[in-house]
């Protein structure tokens, strides 16, 4: 998956990071090393972290510790959650978020047009066919108000009603 926003030329990006974002110096060595690794897409673009940093500053990503906020009593008491996890996981990630943020709060999908994957009408790899449902699901969902926004490989906001 890609790493700056789709369809931004490669000196336009590096405009976007230079002019538009306050990257530490130590986020932009690690995004270097990043890339040189072969799973370097993982990572999210420069101007997508700090386009979510501006929003909020979130908690460690998994089903375990969405479980454990619910059962310390953290229903409907977040503003913002970020998910960002094994895609074939977003579903289960939904349903939690949906009982941790607050009405109004703000949910927030990474990877959500998955390189224009999620236009295969047959796609056979679990990532996708589970983005595809959730881009479905969330287009249908009535708890809460949508927004796809063409950043990176696809950022979708979910604002709980």
């Amino acid at each position: 998956m890609a790493n700056t926003t789709i369809g931004l030329s490669d000196e336009l990006a590096a405009y976007v990071i230079k002019v538009g974002t306050r990257e530490p110096e130590v986020l932009a060595r690690l995004r270097e090393e990043t890339a040189a690794l072969p799973q370097h897409g993982m990572q999210i673009a420069p101007e997508e972290g700090a386009f979510l940093a501006m929003l909020v500053v979130c908690r460690l990503p998994a089903a375990e510790t969405l479980d454990q906020l619910l059962a310390d009593g953290g229903q409907a008491a977040y503003d913002f959650a970020f998910v960002d996890a094994d895609k074939t996981g977003y579903d289960g990630y939904y349903e939690r978020l949906l009982r941790l943020v607050r009405p109004g709060g703000l949910i927030a999908f990474d990877n959500t047009l998955w390189g224009g994957a999620v236009l295969e009408q047959d796609a056979q790899d679990a990532d996708t066919r589970a983005i595809q449902a959730l881009n479905s699901k969330l287009a249908d969902d009535e708890r809460i108000t949508l927004c796809l926004l063409p950043v990176a490989d696809g950022v979708t906001l979910a604002r709980r009603r």
